[in-house]
């Protein structure tokens, strides 16, 4: 349950960096979405970083699955977007 509303937190983060570059008009105190990205960035970049089993750039299980989905796909995806939402602050 605990990712059962992901979908609503990836629109989200879409919607704070649409506001934060100026792509989408401003409904939010710009504060707000300031902080909102600051902190999408630092969870994402804690993503990559991981937990130093499973996922991220440290991971020790690296043979399932899910690792090589990780390493070539999700990793560099979070690296990305947290990049991306430093360079909208």
């Amino acid at each position: 349950m605990l990712f059962a509303n992901s979908s609503c937190v990836v629109i989200l983060d879409a919607c704070l960096l649409g506001i934060q570059g100026d792509l989408l008009p401003l409904a939010l105190p710009s504060k707000l979405v300031g902080w909102g990205c600051l902190l999408s960035a630092i969870a994402f970049g804690l993503r990559c970083i991981g937990d130093f089993k499973y996922v991220g750039l440290f991971k020790t299980n690296r043979t399932s699955r899910f690792a090589r989905y990780d390493y070539f796909l999700f990793t560099p995806l979070c690296l990305w977007l947290s990049w991306a939402f430093f360079y909208a602050l």
